[in-house]
């Protein structure tokens, strides 16, 4: 493993920094900052990973990544410790909702969003590749397209526009000057015939 790798790596997982990371005898452990939880978490990987795979195999233990790193154990709701606390009031407070954690199919739906971006939408040229768009991931992977539509505005970006829309534009634009030059030739035409036909008709006395 070499600083260029790492460097793709940290690209891939959208950290903004370098990525730091120790090599062993049967791998590499990368120390994956926690932006949510203010700490590191090590992260076994197999020698040789890919950054793609790097990326795949951290979302698939449960990790968001891009700007906000954020590891599986930070992203439990925590239990409201005011719960535990005594009432000075003989009034007994209500207890504070907790967030419900999300079900298991909404982990792997999330996770699937995740990989889907990775693998179909360019980052450099913010559009996805060609027949991919928010609803085919939402499709493929199951998640709401709103849901689609957030993540990867989130973590991912925004949509340019599609070379292939622009070129139609330009298609048009063509279409509409020969159909402008076409319409011009043809009222000259007319003209010049109409002239014709009155010079013929007025010199023989016929109507017009």
């Amino acid at each position: 493993m070499n600083q260029r790798w790492a460097a793709s790596t940290a690209r891939k997982l959208g950290l903004a920094g370098s990525l730091d990371f120790t090599i062993t005898r049967v791998g590499q452990t990368l120390h994956i900052p926690c932006a949510k939880g203010d700490h590191h978490v090590d992260v076994k990987i197999s020698p040789g990973l890919h950054p793609e795979g790097v990326a795949k195999a951290m979302l698939a233990k449960g990790w968001t990544i891009g700007r906000t790193m954020t590891c599986p154990n930070c992203q439990r709701p925590k239990r409201d410790k005011s719960m535990h606390t005594k009432p000075t009031t003989s009034t007994i407070p209500a207890e504070p909702a907790v967030a419900a954690s999300p079900s298991e199919s909404a982990k792997r739906a999330h996770r699937m969003v995740f990989m889907a971006l990775e693998d179909y939408y360019d980052e450099g040229a913010k559009r996805y590749k060609p027949g991919y768009t928010d609803a085919k991931i939402a499709e493929t992977t199951g998640a709401a397209v709103a849901y689609v539509v957030k993540i990867r505005s989130e973590y991912f970006g925004g949509l340019a526009e599609p070379t292939e829309v622009a070129d139609l534009k330009a298609q048009l634009a063509i279409a509409r000057a020969d159909i402008a030059a076409t319409g011009d030739a043809l009222v000259k035409r007319l003209e010049t015939i109409d002239a014709r036909l009155s010079r013929i008709c007025t010199a023989q006395g016929w109507p017009a």
